[in-house]
């Protein structure tokens, strides 16, 4: 009695930060499933930022899989997503290269937060009219990306996105680098000199 004749393939994908492009230095756990839902019990492998698969072997030319992370690295969210391929007639050891972000790269959205801060007179408490600059830096490591605010009708200001990443843990200083015209800045000494901003984490 001839054996049937078996087909083969392999996952290969690249896990990313996807603000920076950079990799990601926590494990990340996958898993293969057939279409139904059955776990395949292939094992990732790691080598730098590439997850290789186990081979899987079927004798149904065609049948269908998916795979799915199952862990998230810390600061980032999940991916709940089935990213399906299939083992076609012929395939051989075949190379199938998943991602969610093309080019096999398989990227996590990073946690994100956006900074508030009102801005008013000390003394009368009104809305101040004339611009002030806020810059946001990262407590230890890197920001993403430069972080820039934009004035709101309430005289606040309101930033755009301050990403986490593995360098900064998300966590952030803002001070104020430029005050408004005709007002000292928010600086440890009063009197003018920006020499001893201060500092508010966040």
């Amino acid at each position: 009695m001839s054996k049937p004749k078996e087909y083969s393939a392999y996952v290969v994908l690249n896990k990313k930060d996807a603000v920076t492009g950079a990799g990601i230095s926590q494990n990340v756990q996958f898993k293969i499933y057939e279409d139904n839902g059955t776990d395949t019990g292939a094992v990732f492998n790691r080598n730098g930022d590439t997850y290789t698969s186990s081979v899987i072997t079927t004798t149904t030319p065609g049948k269908g899989y998916y795979v799915k992370e199952v862990s998230t690295p810390s600061g980032y969210l999940a991916d709940n997503n089935k990213y399906h391929f299939s083992i076609s007639e012929g395939d051989s050891n075949a190379e199938k290269v998943i991602g969610n972000a093309g080019g096999g790269v398989f990227a996590n959205q990073p946690y994100w937060v956006r900074i508030r801060i009102p801005k008013v007179d000390e003394e009368t408490g009104k809305q101040i009219t004339n611009q002030a600059v806020f810059t946001v830096t990262a407590e230890n490591g890197r920001l993403s990306e430069q972080v820039t605010f934009q004035k709101q009708m309430d005289g606040s200001y309101l930033s755009f996105r301050v990403y986490f990443n593995e360098t900064n843990a998300g966590r952030f200083y803002v001070q104020e680098t430029k005050a408004p015209a005709g007002y000292y800045g928010d600086w440890a000494n009063e009197g003018g000199s920006n020499t001893n901003k201060v500092k508010y984490a966040v």
